[in-house]
Parts: C-alpha cells; sequence; structure tokens
C-alpha cells in the first residue's frame, strides 16, 4: 500500500499525446491529501476502539466482582 510520500513522488513519462502534467501532479497531490486523511482518521479510530476495549474489560472485571 501507498502513503502519501509515496504517492507524491511518482512521476510519469512524457509523451507527445498524453495527460497534461499539471493536470496529473494536481490529482496526484488530492490523492496523496486524501490519503493522509484517511490515515489520521484511522489513527484516531485505532485510538477509541483501544478506549473502548479497556471500558469492556473493565466493566467485566466489575461485574465479576
Amino acid at each position: 500500500m501507498f502513503n502519501a510520500n509515496e504517492i507524491r513522488q511518482i512521476t510519469f513519462e512524457k509523451v507527445v499525446r498524453g495527460y497534461r502534467p499539471e493536470d496529473v501532479e494536481s490529482f496526484m497531490d488530492k490523492i496523496a491529501d486524501e490519503f493522509e486523511a484517511l490515515a489520521a482518521e484511522k489513527q484516531e479510530i485505532e485510538g477509541q476502539l483501544y478506549i473502548l476495549a479497556e471500558r469492556i474489560e473493565q466493566y467485566k472485571t466489575e461485574e465479576e466482582s
């Protein structure tokens, strides 16, 4: 899986009848930004999941006593 920095560093060979380089670079920047946002969201959700798992364990312990 790519990360945002790897996406930003990808280059394409220029050809006569290809896409406009500015358009490709702009699109790649947008994709890299989305990757960064999704990675941050994933990290936040994983943190919340960890907290919830700890609370479940705490409730189980309290229930048993």
